[in-house]
């Protein structure tokens, strides 16, 4: 099973890293649940990208939790779309694809 990072419960670590990789110019980019929790606090540690951990949606066992797990990614995508979201966001499902810019954040 695929495990994505809990940003939430390691908001501080990650912000220190992301902190210590920008200082190299390296961009950072966090794999997490598509959880609106996760979302908002991966954008509060400053990292550059999110890309939302499909896995639960690639493991479904028949349509209906496809169904389910897909409707937590469009949720998770939504959330990228506020204000305080970075700059981007990517989810990517087979027929599913989510790109919004935050148009706050400079390049």
């Amino acid at each position: 099973m695929d495990v994505s990072f809990d940003a939430e419960m390691k908001k501080v670590y990650l912000t220190d890293v992301v902190i210590e990789m920008h200082k190299y110019n390296v961009k950072v980019s966090l794999f997490i649940d598509p959880d609106p929790k996760q979302i908002e606090a991966s954008a509060k540690t400053g990292a550059d990208f999110i890309e939302i951990h499909t896995g639960e949606y690639a493991n479904a066992r028949n349509e209906k939790e496809q169904f389910e797990e897909l409707k937590k990614i469009k949720e998770a995508a939504k959330t990228c779309k506020k204000p305080w979201a970075w700059r981007k966001c990517w989810a990517w499902v087979k027929l599913f694809k989510c790109h919004s810019y935050n148009k706050g954040r400079r390049d």
